[in-house]
């Protein structure tokens, strides 16, 4: 028989072959993970452990998220039909659309119907005694000139 360069290297690059299936057979079974997870070499042991405790703890944080967001929700509802929506609130609003959270501010204000009508009014009257600022500090730097 005649055996030439190809068939070394394949019969080299199937024993490699079979040594790694049974190295990653041996990972799947002693750890309990999916086959083809412990095909790769990069997911460890470690990996698959931190990987399961993620997926058990998934619940819990999706509650926390879920309780957190109701409570946000309570509190702004809870400022527009308390009649505690203030000045404050809008200059914080308007920081948050000036941050480029257009959608959350708009979010917020839909929460109640006359929110929106709300935070226009505060918001115009708060751009007019703007407007009166800077109208009185600019008479009084002409005064003292």
């Amino acid at each position: 028989m005649n055996f030439n360069l190809a068939f070394y290297a394949t019969a080299a690059l199937a024993g490699i072959a079979v040594v790694y299936l049974i190295t990653t057979l041996r990972k799947a079974s002693a750890y309990n993970m999916p086959f083809f997870k412990a095909l790769n070499p990069n997911y460890t042991a470690r990996v698959h452990e931190l990987a399961q405790v993620k997926a058990s703890l998934q619940p819990i944080i999706t509650e926390m998220e879920t309780r957190q967001m109701s409570s946000f929700i309570l509190l702004w509802k809870a400022k527009f039909e308390k009649g505690t929506f203030s000045e404050q609130d809008v200059k914080d609003l308007n920081q948050q659309i000036a941050d480029g959270n257009k959608a959350q501010v708009d979010g917020i204000l839909s929460l109640h119907p006359n929110a929106r009508s709300r935070f226009n009014e505060i918001n115009a009257a708060l751009e007019a005694a703007t407007k009166a600022a800077e109208l009185q500090q600019a008479e009084a730097e002409t005064e003292l000139a």
